[in-house]
């Protein structure tokens, strides 16, 4: 892993993770929130998977889940995933915990590796800081591409903004001419 400055200047290199001192336990896997999913989703038969469905409200039994969706579909279940988001229905039902707003919104989008000008072709993880605008370029190694995550402050509470390139890339001013043109070349970015 690697944190550099917003043009490229080194301020820290480490090996990543650095879990403990023996070598045989320093590893992690980074895995894509699309990948994770396909991950998941092969490893179940496909009545037990509901897409694009809206979770209403989960009810929680001893040995089971009762699943309610909003177009009245409901299912029992042993174990759900949620991928619900923020707003989680199946985080409501564990915990009591309302989502805080950071004053920050991440930009996010994957590219081709070819696309990063050399900046993520040796699976490293880098991270660009500039002030309070960072961008992460993380290789998504077996699918020859980098999801890039642009984190920028925001006053805007809403969870998923919309916002031009071009405000996005007015936070990159600063910031090397390459990352500038990694920018500039995406042609849609997800909240």
């Amino acid at each position: 892993m690697e944190i550099l400055t917003g043009n490229r200047d080194l301020l820290i290199k480490e090996e990543w993770p650095l879990l403990t001192e023996n070598s045989d336990e320093r590893w992690a896997r980074l895995i894509h929130r699309a990948d994770l999913i396909n991950t998941l989703i092969s490893q179940l038969s496909l009545e037990s998977v509901h897409l694009n469905h809206k979770c209403e409200r989960i009810i929680n039994y001893d040995d089971y889940a009762e699943v309610h969706f909003t177009n009245g579909i409901s299912v029992d279940a042993d174990l759900v995933i949620s991928a619900d988001g923020i707003h989680s229905k199946a985080r409501s039902t564990f915990c009591n915990v309302t989502p805080v707003y950071s004053d920050y919104h991440a930009y996010r989008a994957i590219i081709n590796e070819e696309n990063t000008f050399g900046l993520a072709s040796d699976n490293t993880l880098r991270i660009f800081v500039n002030g309070q605008v960072q961008v992460y370029l993380l290789p998504l190694q077996y699918r020859k591409q980098v999801s890039v995550d642009i984190t920028v402050p925001s006053e805007d509470p809403s969870w998923r903004p919309d916002i031009e390139k071009k405000d996005i890339l007015k936070h990159l001013r600063n910031f090397d001419p390459k990352i500038q043109q990694i920018v500039e070349r995406i042609e849609e970015f997800n909240c």
